[in-house]
C-alpha cells in the first residue's frame, strides 16, 4: 500500500524540474530574459549540471551581461572540474567581448596548453569555439593540434573555418588540399563548389581556382584533382574546356571513352553541338574501335539534326538531304534493329522538318514500330512524333489519333500529360477552345514542369481573350495563325495577324499578336524586325503578363543576332529588377552574367 506514495516522492523532483524549465522556455521565447535566468539559477544550485550551466551562460550572451557570465563560469569551473573545456572556451568568448586583452590571452594560452597535450579534443573544442564566433581561435587551435598530433586529418575543419572568417581563397585552398590529402571527400568538395562558386568564368574566385588546380595538376599528376577542375568547368558551362580535359584524362589512362561520351550528351543537351560533335568524333576515331563507337554514331547524327534545326534562316536543303541519306543508310546497315533503329526518329524529323516529306517521316516511324522489343519511351515518343508530323501536314485526324495512341502506351508516366497538352493544342488550333481549356487546366497540375508551364500559359491565353468575344472570332483567328507558325507557313501566319491587327485594332490579343509576330520574323532570320515587334510590344503594352519573355527574347536577339551587347544588357536587367518572380529569371541572370559578369543580382 506504501508503494504508490513512495514512487511519486521519487519521480516528483523530476516532475518539478520538468515544469520550471517550460515556465523557463517560455520566458525565454517571449524575450524576459531576467525571469528566466532567475529560474534556472535556482535550478543550477539544486542541480549543477551542464544543461542548466548552458542555459544560463545562453542568457548571459543574450541579454547581454559579460562580467556577470565571467563570475558565474569561473564559479562553476572551481566546483565543476568535469566541464573544464567548456568553461575556458566560454570565457574567451566573454572577455573577448568585453576587450579584457589580459584575460582573454591567459585563458587562450589555457586551451593551447590543453590542446598541445591532448589534440584529440579540438573536435569538442572547435564546434564550441565556432557557435560562439570565435573562428580566428578555433583555426590556430586546430593548427595547434595538427603540429602535436601527425595522425590528425582537421584540413576539412581549417577549411569551414577559413569559410566562416570569409578567407575565400584560403578556403578553396584547403579544399583543394583537402582532395590532394583524401579523395574520398572529392563528392563533398564538389557539391559546396558547385554552391559558392559563380558560372561566370571570369569570376574572380574560379579564375583563382582553375589557376591553383592547373599548376598542381602540372607539377603533380592528380585524377581527383582533374575531375574537380572539371567540375569546374561544367559548373561554368564550358564545356569545350571540360572535354579538352576529359580526353587528356581518357588517354592518359587508355580508358574506354564512357566519360567523354557522357560529356558529349551533356553538350548536345546545352545546346554546344561544336564541343558535342568534338566529344563524338573522338570516340568515333579510335583504333581499335571503342565500345561506344556505335553510340557515338547515334549521339552524332541525333547533334547534327539538332544543329542543322536550331538554324533559323537560310535555305539548308542539301545539308538535310546528305544527313537524311547518312542517317538512312546507318538505319538499313542495322536491318532496322539496335542500335540503328534508334535514328528512325532523326530520320522522321529531318524527311518532315527539314524536307517536308511527310510520307517518309511517316513510313519511317511506322517501320520502327514494328520492332520487337523496342523500349516504351522510344515507342511513346515515336506516337508523339508521329503526331506533330501529322499535325504539320494538316491531317488532324490523323494526328490526334496519334497522339491517343501515345496517351494509352505512356500510362502513367509523364510522357502520357504530354500527348493530353498536345491533343488540347489540337482542339485549341481547330477552335474548340472549350475543349482545350478544360485539357489545360487539368494539366496544369501535371507533375511534368514544362507540361504544366505550357498548360498554364495556354489556359490564360484563352481565358484572358475570350471573356468579352462570345463568338470568339478574334480568338479563332489567332489561334489558325498560331497553327501557320507551327506549320511553318509564315507568310499566312503574318497575313492572319495583320487581318486580325485591323480588324480588332482594340482586342485584348494585341500584345499576344505582336510577340507571335516577332517569333515568326526571327524563325524567318528577320532579326530586326524580330525586335521590333517584340519592342512595340513592350512599349504599347508596358507591365503586361508577356513582358518578361519580350524583354528575353529581345535581349537573345541583340546579343547573338544584332551584335548589341548593351541593349541586350538592358533587356536581361530589366527582367531582373521588374520582374525577379518570373519564370525566366534564371535564365536572363545567366544571360546577364555572360556579357556583364556581374554578381549583384
Amino acid at each position: 500500500m506504501n508503494k504508490i506514495p513512495l514512487l511519486l516522492l521519487l519521480f516528483l523532483p523530476t516532475f518539478l524540474f520538468g515544469q520550471e524549465d517550460q515556465l523557463a522556455q517560455r520566458y525565454l521565447e517571449q524575450g524576459k530574459y531576467t525571469e528566466a535566468l532567475e529560474i534556472y539559477q535556482e535550478l543550477y544550485k539544486k542541480n549543477p549540471s551542464p544543461f542548466f550551466y548552458a542555459r544560463i551562460v545562453s542568457i548571459y550572451r543574450s541579454i547581454p551581461d559579460y562580467e556577470e557570465g565571467v563570475s558565474f563560469v569561473k564559479n562553476d569551473l572551481r566546483k565543476n572540474k568535469r566541464n573544464e573545456l567548456q568553461n575556458r572556451a566560454d570565457l574567451l568568448f566573454f572577455f573577448s567581448k568585453l576587450n579584457d586583452d589580459k584575460s582573454f590571452s591567459k585563458e587562450y594560452s589555457n586551451l593551447e596548453k590543453t590542446i598541445a597535450s591532448q589534440p584529440a579534443l579540438i573536435h569538442n573544442l572547435q564546434r564550441i569555439l565556432s557557435e560562439r564566433g570565435l573562428f580566428k581561435e578555433a583555426l590556430n587551435l586546430i593548427i595547434v593540434a595538427e603540429n602535436n598530433d601527425r595522425n590528425l586529418r582537421l584540413t576539412y575543419q581549417k577549411a569551414l573555418m577559413y569559410a566562416e572568417m570569409g578567407q575565400l581563397e584560403e578556403m578553396y585552398i584547403t579544399y583543394i588540399d583537402l582532395i590532394d590529402e583524401t579523395a574520398g571527400y572529392l563528392n563533398t568538395v564538389k557539391s559546396l563548389f558547385s554552391r559558392s562558386l559563380e558560372t561566370d568564368p571570369d569570376d574572380k574566385y574560379n579564375i583563382f581556382i582553375k589557376e591553383n588546380l592547373l599548376k598542381r595538376i602540372q607539377k603533380k599528376e592528380n585524377e581527383y584533382l582533374v575531375e574537380l577542375l572539371i567540375h569546374v568547368f561544367l559548373h561554368e558551362e564550358n564545356y569545350g574546356a571540360a572535354l579538352q580535359q576529359r580526353i587528356a584524362q581518357d588517354r592518359r589512362r587508355q580508358g574506354d571513352q564512357s566519360d567523354v561520351f557522357r560529356l558529349g550528351k551533356v553538350a548536345r543537351e546545352k545546346k554546344d553541338f561544336n564541343t558535342a560533335f568534338q566529344a563524338f568524333d573522338y570516340i568515333i576515331e579510335q583504333k581499335p574501335p571503342s565500345p561506344y563507337s556505335d553510340a557515338a554514331i547515334v549521339e552524332r547524327f541525333i547533334t547534327s539534326e539538332e544543329e542543322l534545326s536550331s538554324r533559323n534562316a537560310g535555305n539548308h536543303e542539301s545539308e538535310y538531304r546528305e544527313l537524311a541519306k547518312a542517317v538512312r543508310g546507318f538505319i538499313n546497315d542495322h536491318n532496322w534493329q539496335f542500335p540503328g533503329v534508334e535514328l528512325a526518329r532523326v530520320l522522321a524529323r529531318v524527311e518532315a522538318f527539314g524536307l517536308g516529306n511527310y510520307q517518309a517521316a511517316s513510313s519511317a516511324l511506322k517501320r520502327m514500330d514494328e520492332v520487337n522489343r523496342l523500349p516504351a519511351a522510344i515507342r511513346v515518343d515515336g506516337k508523339l512524333l508521329l503526331g506533330d508530323i501529322q499535325l504539320m501536314a494538316g491531317k488532324y485526324t490523323e494526328a490526334l489519333l496519334a497522339y491517343a495512341q501515345a496517351e494509352k502506351l505512356a500510362g502513367d508516366q509523364p510522357l502520357a500529360d504530354e500527348a493530353k497538352l498536345r491533343m488540347g493544342k489540337v482542339a485549341y488550333f481547330q477552335g474548340d477552345f472549350t475543349y482545350a481549356l478544360n485539357t489545360f487546366d487539368v494539366l496544369k497540375a501535371s507533375t511534368s514542369k514544362h507540361t504544366a508551364n505550357d498548360a498554364m500559359r495556354l489556359s490564360l491565353l484563352i481565358r484572358e481573350n475570350t471573356m468579352l468575344d462570345t463568338n470568339y472570332v478574334a480568338m479563332t483567328m489567332f489561334a489558325q495563325a498560331d497553327l501557320f507558325f507551327f506549320r511553318k507557313m509564315y507568310e499566312k501566319a503574318l497575313r492572319e495577324l495583320r487581318i486580325l491587327s485591323e480588324d480588332f485594332p482594340k482586342h485584348t490579343l494585341q500584345d499576344e499578336i505582336l510577340l507571335l509576330k516577332g517569333k515568326i520574323h526571327f524563325d524567318m532570320g528577320n532579326y530586326q524586325l524580330a525586335v521590333e515587334a517584340w519592342e512595340r510590344m513592350l512599349s504599347e503594352h508596358p507591365g503586361g503578363i508577356l513582358s518578361d519573355e519580350g524583354h528575353l527574347r529581345a535581349g537573345e536577339v541583340y546579343r547573338d543576332h544584332l551584335k548589341n551587347n548593351e541593349k541586350a544588357l538592358y533587356h536581361f536587367e530589366t527582367i531582373l529588377t521588374d520582374y525577379p518572380n518570373s519564370y525566366y529569371v534564371s535564365e536572363a541572370r545567366r544571360l546577364y552574367r555572360s556579357l556583364r559578369g556581374d554578381l549583384n543580382f
